[in-house]
This record gives structure tokens, C-alpha cells and sequence, in this order.
């Protein structure tokens, strides 16, 4: 399956961020999803989208932004089939489990993975577009309900009966549930009586139970069948939820993401039963459980192995070595005017050495205020333009210094004493014109933007960089910064530059970074709008740009977020959650500004970065970090 590479982007859909980890786990399940819908059209086993991924496919053309799964159904009849045939038509790198196989009571569905390792690696991180953990799709039956009512509810209190006792013991087993030998021991007799069975209890009660409950699934769905059909398990809480098994009897393809999915003709009652009237009204559900579904994957890394993968750590140490490494600017009018003195001390040494007759020690001097005149001359000119009047006057220097030469080298050299008062007088006299002048070299201040990508640009970079060029006193830079978007092994395509010059507001100059030296201009101010330096799985930006680097050539970095989003919530929330992968980044990290969105996304800023490094660093989230309308 081809992802275009700028799938894997961080992107805000519908107001929700879906950072560029979770594009590569859809990519990933989409991947495994193509294998499974192969499998299943090869023994002709229809296959349908399920659940979120059956609302995402209607409602949203694709995944809904808060999703992180897959789900398919099939029914009852299918599913024994594909269950007997699914191990040996499976790649070797995947694998499928069932309660049938795990006797879970959680997992009252059939999954199919594609590795049997907590981290996927090697070729299977190409195959997978780079996602590194696990991926997963979830396929739940569909059972036929009994026409006879009677027949039905017996078969209800049964499966219930069974699946609580089940649910009991397993959470026994896990010891986060206490229950005593003689109460387990009554609803173990409960269930006997109920249906008529008798367990061993030398063997294993959990098997016992989980394969009675499995049975009379199957038994229900064999008796006279009223046409309707369930998923069992929420059926058992629900005694009305059900749907004509018509329903699924044509089916039809609509876009889901880069591809089609497999859906039932008749989605829109299907989905009105699960979410009700309302279903098309978006309604952003879901806390942290399980989310994102490869939490548990990183927590076992991070504790047990090497960490988690491409994530970028805090370090107080570090903080402080870049912040040592900056370098303060100098302007060019305090750059000439430390040249003063040392001119002056030249032109004393040059009067004693004419006193003593000193002749080729006096023309090396004259030389080397020649060739340091050349040089500040150069420099200015560099700067301010050779038409600017401070540059004649470093001319006019060097041909008053040019003159003396040519003088002393005639051997004009009657009464030392007078010609060494006469030339320390020339000399000082064109310095102390050059130093009346100075403030001709005053300087607008420099603030350089740096966008990269220019979809980017409207927002708030744009409304920064609108209050910066209404300033008399200041020179504007836009200077996008080249970009390259990452292969499955997370290592920068190099050999395809993103630069993005183009799509800009006509008003937006724009000027090539190859164009502007940062280490001899050090601009008075940086704005940034890429958070990740290399710590992102989609995309990284060119290490000259990376915020620890820039941060070495101005006295400000700032950092405003390109991306706009809903407000995060409290801890909890999928949006807060997430947003660890835009907030807990070296751009934050490395600015002396930050400048958000609001005042919500202010003190979730504040909240994340504490949690990220620690509660000792609070004070430097809250001073650093600000929220629009504030200005700069």
C-alpha cells in the first residue's frame, strides 16, 4: 500500500492534533488490514467495517481523527471459517488470537497482529511505513439470535450468568479482586445449575467456563433464527441491541483514507443503531484507556529496554551547555568603534618611530593600519553599502595613510620631530571625522521568520510578522528553512529537498538561506515555527535550523506553533495526551519565547513540560511561555 510522504505529517483534522507516530500506526494497520481483506476475498469471507472505523469511513471519508483502531465484523458462520484457515494463509510475521485461543475475557473478539514482538524491526519497518510497535486489527462475529423469545432470554441469562463468573475469576487470577473459595464456589454452582453442565474442578475452571460460554454462543446462533443478529457481548447488557441480518446482505466500497473499505449498503441504520440519530454529529469520545493503543508498548520499552523509540529527552545539562555556547552580539557601530583606540595607539608608535628614525618599522605600521582600515571598510561596506559616507571615510583614510607612505619613501625625512607631529596629527584628525560619524552605522533591528512549510505561514507567524514590518526601526527576513521528510527507519530522505518558497502572500519577501550568514548578521530576533529538530517520525528540518542550533545566533529565539488545534483538556483527555508529541520538543525547549495559541494551551504547556522535566523547571515553563494577543 503507497503513502504519499506527506501522510505522515502531524496534522490537526477537525480541530483534533494527530500527531506523526499515529499516522504511521494507521499506515501500519491499513497495511495489515490489506493482507487480512486479501485472506478473506480469496476464501470469499465477507468482511465489513465495524464500529469507529464504519463511522470514520461514512462520516469522515477516512479515520476519525480521535480513532487509533481498526474494526471489522463478519459473521458467525464466516468467522469459524476464517478462524480455521486464517494461521496458515497469514505472512510469517503475523499472528491471530481469539478468546476461543486466549480464554480472555477481554477479548471477546479475533485480532490479527503483525508481530509477535513488542517492537517491530528490520524489513518489517518498510512493510509497516515505520510504525515500530505492534499494529493490530480487531474482527468481532455476529451472532444470529433465536426466533423463539423465551428461547432467546434463557440463552441472554446464560451467556450473562457465565460471563460474569468468567470475569470474576480471571480478575482473581490477576489478584486486583478478592473473592473468597465458598463464594466463587456458589456461582460456580449457579452456572451448573443454570445450564445443566458439571465442572471438574481438579482442571481448570477459567477453561471450563470460557469454553461453555463460547458454546452457547455458537449453540444460539444454530437455533431458528429470527433474522436478526448481534454482536453477543453487547447484547448480554443489552437486550435491544440488534439488527436485521438483511442489513448486511449487499454491501458497497466508499473511501476510507488512500484506499476503499468494504462496507454494508445499509450503514447508515447500522450506525444509527450504535450512535444513535445524532450519528453524524461529531462527538469527541473516549478518555485514555487504551489510548493510544500502543501505550502499553512504549511504557514495557521505556522501563525494560532501550526507551522509546525516536523520543527526545530532557536535559537540564544540556539546557545549560547550549545556552553557554551562545554568543552575544556585537552591532557594527560597536564593532568599529573598538578599533578606535588601537588606532590611536598605532598612530603614537608611528610619531615615536619617525622621532627615531625608524623608517621601516614606521612604513610596517603605516601598512598595518592600512590593511586594518581595508578590513573595517569591507566590513561596513558589507553591512550598509558602499555608497554609505562612513565608507568614504575609511577611503579617504587609507589614501591619507597611502600619502605618508609615499612621503617617507621620498625620503622627505628633514625634522623628524615635525614630521612625526604633522602625520600622528593627519592621522588622528581622519579618525576623529570617522568617530563623529558613528551613528551612521546605527542599524535597523534584525527579526528573521523561518517557516517551512508555507501551508504553515497563516496564522499566527503571519500575524507576527505583520506587527514587525509596520516598525520603523526594524529590517524583516522571511528565510524558509529547507525540510525532508523521513524514511520507515526514521533517517531524513536527504536526497529530496523540500523548500518551500512558493505560496506566500505577495507582500512576503522571501529570502534564501543560502543568502543570509546568521553567525556575521546575528539578528536581533528568530522566529521558528518547527518544534521537532530531529525528533519527529514524519518530517525534520535542516540541522543548521534545528533550535539548538539557531538559538547560538540571537539574543531572542521565539517559538509560536504552526499547528492550531482545540483546546486541550485535563489529564485524561486524547487532545492533552497527544499534544506531548508538539509540547515536549527542543523548539520549546530552546526558545526564550514561546507564544501559544491561548491561555488554556498556555497552562497545558506549562502542565506537560513540568510532567516532561520535572517539577524543578515549572518556573522556566511559566516565565518562557505566553499566549496570543500578548505581543512581542
Amino acid at each position: 500500500m503507497e503513502f504519499l510522504d506527506s501522510y505522515f505529517e502531524d496534522e490537526v483534522r477537525e480541530g483534533f492534533y494527530v500527531p506523526s507516530l499515529m499516522k504511521r500506526a494507521w499506515a501500519a494497520q491499513m497495511e495489515l488490514l490489506e493482507v487480512v481483506q486479501n485472506i478473506c476475498d480469496k476464501h470469499q469471507i465477507p468482511l465489513y467495517a465495524e464500529w469507529g472505523t464504519l463511522l470514520g469511513a461514512v462520516r469522515h471519508k477516512g479515520r476519525i481523527p480521535w480513532d487509533d483502531d481498526i474494526d471489522m465484523c463478519m459473521l458467525r458462520e464466516d468467522y469459524e471459517k476464517f478462524s480455521k484457515i486464517i494461521d496458515a494463509e497469514l505472512p510469517e510475521d503475523c499472528w491471530f488470537i481469539d478468546f476461543h485461543r486466549t480464554k480472555d475475557v477481554n477479548l471477546m473478539l479475533g485480532r490479527v497482529m503483525n508481530s509477535k514482538f513488542h517492537v517491530v524491526e528490520d524489513k518489517l519497518l518498510e512493510k509497516y511505513h515505520g510504525f515500530p510497535y505492534v499494529a493490530g486489527i480487531d474482527i468481532f462475529w455476529l451472532d444470529s439470535l433465536p426466533e423463539d423469545e423465551k428461547v432467546c432470554e434463557n440463552y441472554r441469562e446464560q451467556i450473562n450468568l457465565i460471563y460474569r463468573v468468567l470475569l470474576a475469576l480471571q480478575y482473581e487470577e490477576c489478584a486486583s479482586k478478592k473473592m473468597t473459595r465458598d463464594e466463587m464456589e456458589y456461582h460456580i454452582c449457579q452456572v451448573e445449575k443454570m445450564c445443566g453442565v458439571s465442572f471438574q474442578r481438579n482442571a481448570s475452571l477459567r477453561e471450563q467456563l470460557a469454553d461453555l460460554l463460547e458454546k452457547r454462543s455458537w449453540e444460539m446462533g444454530r437455533q431458528k433464527s429470527s433474522g436478526e443478529i448481534t454482536n453477543v457481548y453487547l447484547w448480554r447488557k443489552n437486550a435491544y441491541y440488534y439488527l436485521p441480518q438483511e442489513v448486511y446482505q449487499t454491501e458497497t466500497y466508499i473511501p476510507f483514507e488512500n484506499t476503499k473499505i468494504r462496507v454494508p449498503d445499509r450503514y447508515e441504520e447500522i450506525l444509527a443503531k450504535k450512535y444513535g440519530e445524532n450519528w453524524k454529529t461529531p462527538i469527541r469520545v473516549g478518555g485514555l484507556h487504551d489510548y493510544p493503543s500502543y501505550a502499553k508498548q512504549q511504557e514495557f520499552l521505556k522501563n525494560n529496554e532501550a526507551g522509546e523509540l525516536f523520543a527526545y529527552h530532557f536535559s537540564a545539562e544540556e539546557m545549560k551547555k547550549v545556552q553557554a555556547e551562545r554568543e552575544k552580539k556585537v552591532t557594527l557601530q560597536e564593532e568599529v568603534n573598538a578599533f578606535f583606540p588601537l588606532f590611536r595607539e598605532i598612530h603614537e608608535e608611528i610619531g615615536k618611530m619617525i622621532r627615531k628614525a625608524e623608517w621601516n618599522t614606521v612604513l610596517s605600521l603605516l601598512g598595518e593600519c592600512q590593511n586594518t582600515a581595508i578590513q573595517i571598510g569591507t566590513r561596513v561596506e558589507e553591512r550598509k553599502g558602499g555608497e554609505c559616507n562612513c565608507v568614504k571615510k575609511w577611503e579617504n583614510y587609507c589614501e591619507v595613510v597611502f600619502g605618508i607612505h609615499q612621503e617617507i619613501c621620498e625620503e622627505n625625512r628633514n625634522d623628524t620631530k615635525v614630521l612625526a607631529d604633522r602625520v600622528q596629527e593627519r592621522l588622528n584628525a581622519v579618525v576623529l571625522d570617522i568617530e563623529a560619524h558613528l551613528d551612521e552605522l546605527k542599524e535597523k533591528k534584525e527579526v528573521v521568520f523561518i517557516p517551512y512549510k508555507s501551508s504553515l505561514w497563516h496564522g499566527s507567524m503571519q500575524r507576527t510578522w505583520k506587527e514587525a514590518v509596520q516598525r520603523e526601526d526594524t529590517e524583516v527576513y522571511v528565510i524558509p528553512a529547507p525540510y525532508y521528510y523521513k524514511d520507515a527507519y526514521g533517517r531524513a530522505k536527504t536526497e529530496k529537498v523540500c523548500y518551500e518558497t512558493e505560496n506566500y502572500p505577495e507582500n512576503v519577501m522571501i529570502t534564501n538561506f543560502e543568502e543570509y550568514d546568521f553567525q556575521l548578521r546575528h539578528p536581533d530576533r528568530i522566529v521558528i515555527q518547527c518544534p521537532y529538530d530531529e525528533y519527529n517520525y514524519g518530517i525534520t528540518i535542516h540541522p543548521f535550523f534545528y533550535a539548538k542550533n539557531l538559538v547560538k545566533y540571537t539574543e531572542d529565539l521565539v517559538y509560536i506553533p504552526g499547528l492550531l488545534m482545540d483546546e486541550a483538556g485535563d489529564e485524561g483527555d486524547r487532545q492533552r495526551y497527544n499534544l506531548k508529541s508538539y509540547c515536549n520538543m527542543p523548539g520549546v525547549v530552546y526558545a526564550d519565547h514561546v507564544i501559544v495559541q491561548s491561555g488554556q494551551m498556555q497552562k497545558a504547556y506549562v502542565e506537560l513540560l513540568t510532567e516532561f522535566a520535572g517539577e524543578d523547571t515549572r518556573s522556566i515553563w511559566e516565565k518562557k511561555i505566553s499566549f496570543f494577543p500578548d505581543k512581542l
